[in-house]
């Protein structure tokens, strides 16, 4: 009697898992890893489009620096340069690419507006014209997000 008391004990306190209780189980586990795993993915996403946020101001910066460059070695013939009546003009430039760690290189096409709001001819004889620039990238459509500056362009008035 005392030896089936002990064997029929032995027997009656195992339990076999149930399918049910594996997929609770299971289901409990998901639901406490989702949060973890997602705050980290969130994160990364955010730090690539503020990177991305940044490569386009400093390619913004890079462009302003080529037009400079265009305007100070009159590149761009002063009767194509906008006067103050005309509206903005539209200038392509050769496309850049954008390297950011851990994605593919993009090629993005670039162009740039020119405004001009001001004309003035100096004492030295010098027709000079005020510019706003506007930096466009084609493949993106930022909002609110310009990339604006000014430059001086000036043409001789040789007499």
């Amino acid at each position: 009697m005392f030896f089936n008391f002990w064997a029929s004990l032995k027997y009656t306190q195992k339990k076999p898992f149930v399918l049910l209780e594996i997929l609770i189980a299971f289901t409990i586990l998901a639901l406490c890893i989702a949060p973890l795993v997602g705050k980290p993915v969130e994160l990364y996403r955010n730090q690539m489009n503020a990177l991305l946020e940044v490569e386009k101001q400093r390619l913004a910066d890079l462009s302003y620096a080529e037009i400079k460059v265009l305007l100070l070695n009159n590149q761009i013939p002063w009767d194509k340069l906008p006067s103050k009546k005309e509206k903005k003009i539209e200038y392509p430039l050769s496309p850049a690419i954008v390297q950011i760690p851990h994605c593919e290189p993009r090629a993005i096409e670039r162009s740039f507006v020119l405004l001009c709001k001001g004309e003035k001819v100096s004492k030295s004889n010098e027709t000079l014209r005020l510019f706003y620039i506007e930096v466009k990238f084609h493949p993106y459509k930022e909002k609110g997000v310009k990339y604006r500056y000014r430059a001086i362009a000036k043409k001789s008035n040789a007499v």
